[in-house]
């Protein structure tokens, strides 16, 4: 299930009713011409292709090159100059730069968020009392930048079965003498504890002995034992007194050699549940719609030993507070308690959020055939629109069927997401 930038790409091309482009170029290219030898640039007449877009994502050529001129003996010409000759490369060539098409695509994206048409329904995990941000890895700008965490090495998204334990992804961290620390923004969140004992945990993974360890970094720094290094999950733990000036204190997962080290999730122990608890506000812009607890019981005597939830039951004393910080340019979310759940208890918070916009050709957007009807339909739909707002009176009446039909379309296609589309209606033109 899902569908990559690619495809959606592909689909938005065909839902325009333009023949799709894509081949691979020879090596007798240059800077500024591309070449095929599998006939696809021959197929079209001298000069059909001038005006389309080029697109090939290797980085030697620009995103946005337009074709200026087109043979079918010597291929097509192209600018602004590649910084070097795109040779042995997968292209397209596209109605529209490849840019517009991907701004589209995540503008739509977007608004079937916004108008309720589709949404991703999800959960992130917590602990209760624990209030560090993002302590399950959920949320990541980027595969290699975890929201919140601060490296002096790397830090990278593993999201494979293989790697998963508590949660969907683990952080995979690496580095000789490394440190991966929260941020200074989210430890305000931890103030409550100061003056408390408290017990660091995190379930962490490596086959390499004395390399992975985590710490409270406060007034002074405590550390956990290493890892063992037996290949498995092993929870580590640092118990350490606070004290009542540690209003900044860190949680800290420190690495010592660039084998491959996996932290599945950090979490605070000390019996006690601070008023706040932060989560990720761009994964759920409009809160928790619901949140469920479970028993945590620790093992530790194996601290090979999972931590499973077992009896889940809603919990109704929260609310939720979201606000903007303007010095910052930071956007936050918070879980407010208006009754404390009790410590030490896996926290589900469940939500939805807008699709995952995708940032390469590989990127799965989270969607079925019907969902990626509708984006490639509303994005053709808005290219078009955009394109006649450019075009003199004389032109527009060419575009005006198209666009009635891409829009007669769409209606159809959101009419089939049944209780979604009871509080949302698909506009005749939509921004």
């Amino acid at each position: 299930m899902g569908r990559t930038r690619a495809q959606l790409r592909d689909s938005v091309v065909r839902k325009l009713g333009l023949p799709l482009i894509s081949g691979t170029s020879n090596s007798s290219g240059n800077t500024t011409t591309l070449l095929d030898d599998d006939d696809v640039l021959a197929r079209y007449a001298d000069d059909a292709l001038i005006g389309m877009w080029l697109y090939d994502e290797v980085p030697s050529t620009p995103v946005d090159s337009v074709i200026t001129d087109s043979a079918q003996a010597t291929g097509v010409t192209f600018r602004p100059a590649a910084a070097a000759a795109p040779n042995s490369e997968a292209y397209e060539v596209l109605p529209f730069s490849a840019s517009a098409i991907h701004s589209a695509i995540d503008d739509t994206l977007l608004y079937l968020f916004d108008t309720g048409l589709l949404v991703r329904e999800f959960w992130i995990g917590g602990v209760t009392g624990s209030p560090i941000y993002n302590s399950m890895f959920d949320y990541w700008t980027t595969s290699t930048a975890c929201h919140g965490w601060t490296s002096t090495g790397s830090m990278n998204r593993q999201q494979g079965a293989a790697v998963k334990w508590t949660g969907e992804q683990v952080a995979r961290v690496a580095n000789i003498g490394a440190t991966h620390s929260l941020d200074p923004t989210w430890r305000r969140f931890l103030t409550d504890l100061a003056g408390q004992t408290i017990r660091l945990r995190a379930w962490c993974n490596t086959a390499t002995a004395s390399t992975l360890r985590i710490q409270i970094v406060g007034a002074a720094t405590s550390s956990s034992p290493y890892h063992s290094g037996d290949g498995e999950w092993e929870m580590l733990e640092i118990q350490a007194t606070l004290a009542v000036t540690d209003l900044d204190w860190i949680p800290r997962i420190t690495t010592g050699d660039i084998a491959t080290q996996d932290v599945g999730e950090i979490w605070i122990d000390s019996g006690y549940v601070p008023a706040e608890h932060p989560i990720p506000i761009a994964l759920m812009p409009g809160g928790p719609t619901a949140i469920y607890l479970s028993h945590m019981p620790v093992n530790i005597t194996d601290r090979k030993a999972e931590v499973r939830p077992s009896r889940l039951h809603p919990w109704h004393h929260w609310r939720w507070q979201r606000y903007h910080d303007q010095n910052a340019d930071v956007e936050f979310g918070t879980i407010i308690w208006t009754e404390r759940p009790p410590p030490g208890m896996r926290m589900w918070v469940m939500g939805s959020g807008p699709l995952t916009l995708p940032t390469s050709t590989t990127t799965i957007v989270e969607v079925n055939q019907s969902e990626a009807e509708l984006i490639a339909n509303m994005v053709a739909l808005r290219l078009l629109e955009l394109q006649m707002g450019a075009l003199p009176a004389s032109g527009k009446s060419a575009l005006a069927d198209r666009i009635a039909r891409l829009q007669r379309d769409a209606s159809i296609l959101a009419e089939g997401f049944g209780a979604r589309t009871r509080t949302a209606s698909l506009p005749r033109q939509w921004p």
